[in-house]
């Protein structure tokens, strides 16, 4: 008999997808890298009182996950630290060299997150850019963001469960930016990755790609921007590296049950800033991304097809006065597999793959104040319902970011 694990989404309107997060909202000259050399440095470390990864491998019931996704953790934590290196000559060729680490508890590794080279091109009307190296994903503004760029400290629970909370790897991308008027610009973009990096793995020797696009409006006191991008990656015998990456604890087993298959993404991020005065915006920020997952799931002696089907709505609202911001944020998922095979409904349960009795959830509220330039405190309070065992939690966060060259 097929193994059906379905989870039950409550209604979220998703024609309400609009969005404030000012990064989100690309400006025409932030597209075109500035002549010259410049370096940047940022900090952020937090105190949370309860995490969801607090006593094993955060593992949402339906989903299978990797990457990054370590959830959070009780204590103290270097959350991320990054320096940015980037130089642009008079003839507009440019590198670009990033690194960082994202803390779990007592793991700080130092990863690469960019180190590309590349030519970018202008005209009175059309701006082209070509990059290869290592890369950061920009089909969403969500990947490509430090947790003091964004309003909360972690990334949209979508990102997590379903691209291990960032994505860099190897990779060539081709964008282009056109002026529409002196308000409006339209962006489109391709990139294509070696496909190692989670939802893929290095066994799979086909790349993965993404394709993108993203129409922004600068008005005097609006400003909006919509983005649509489709990614695709494929893996083979893909199993949990979590475990095996330093974010392992006591009372977590490492599964040997793999993945082989596809994953494909579409996903849309839609935002919205008005500014009422000089001290006051107002904004909305949202998204909804579908994730197509087909292939299938075995580990030593049994093997079945899982088909899954997920959706992941969220939307977050804010207002800012002066120095001080509200944030308000609301995320859930609909995780829908189907497991067909000998064994399956066995195999399912082992892989985490059984079902919730309600929807992933999580809601969380912030309160910021910028103290100083490039300086910011943060307090949050977290309702996590992601698994069997939901809980309430609070977070109290400090980040310092500066530009030395500029």
């Amino acid at each position: 008999m097929p193994l059906k694990v379905i989870t039950k989404l409550s209604v979220v309107p998703l024609t309400v997808l609009l969005a404030l997060n000012s990064s989100q909202v690309l400006a025409h000259t932030e597209f075109v890298l500035p002549e010259g050399t410049q370096a940047d440095a940022s900090l952020y470390t937090s105190y949370t009182s309860k995490g969801v990864s607090d006593k094993e491998i955060w593992q949402i019931p339906g989903l299978l996950m990797g990457g990054d996704a370590s959830g959070s953790e009780q204590g103290f934590a270097l959350n991320d630290a990054s320096i940015l290196l980037q130089h642009v000559t008079d003839e507009d060729l440019f590198v670009v060299f990033e690194a960082g680490t994202h803390g779990h508890g007592d793991d700080h590794e130092l990863s690469l997150e960019q180190a590309i080279g590349g030519y970018q091109w202008t005209s009175s009307k059309a701006r082209l850019k070509f990059e290869a190296g290592h890369l950061k994903a920009t089909f969403s503004p969500n990947l490509e963001q430090h947790p003091h760029q964004r309003s909360f400290t972690e990334v949209p629970l979508a990102y997590q469960g379903f691209l291990g909370a960032h994505y860099s790897e190897p990779g060539a991308r081709i964008q282009s930016l056109f002026e529409l008027s002196s308000e409006n610009s339209l962006i489109i973009g391709t990139t294509i990755w070696e496909g190692d990096a989670f939802p893929g793995n290095a066994l799979e020797q086909d790349p993965a790609y993404s394709v993108f696009s993203k129409f922004a409006h600068h008005g005097e006191s609006l400003i909006t921007s919509v983005g649509l991008w489709h990614f695709r990656s494929e893996s083979e015998q893909r199993l949990d590296e979590r475990h095996e990456s330093g974010h392992s604890h006591s009372g977590s087993t490492p599964s040997d049950i793999s993945f082989s298959g596809e994953s494909e993404l579409s996903g849309v991020h839609m935002s919205v800033r008005w500014h009422s005065d000089e001290q006051r915006y107002y904004e909305m920020t949202g998204g909804y991304l579908h994730n197509r997952v087909d292939g299938h799931v075995r580990d030593t002696t049994r093997q079945a097809s899982l088909q899954g089907r997920y959706h992941a709505p969220w939307i977050q609202v804010g207002y800012r006065y002066g120095k001080y911001k509200l944030s308000l944020r609301h995320e859930e998922m609909k995780l829908d597999n189907e497991l067909k095979g000998p064994g399956a409904q066995a195999l399912g349960l082992d892989a985490g793959l059984d079902e919730m009795a309600s929807n992933p959830t999580r809601t969380s509220f912030a309160y910021q104040k910028e103290v100083l330039d490039g300086l910011l405190l943060r307090a949050e309070v977290i309702d996590d319902r992601t698994t069997e065992n939901p809980f309430y939690s609070s977070r109290l966060s400090a980040s310092w970011s500066h530009s030395f060259l500029d």
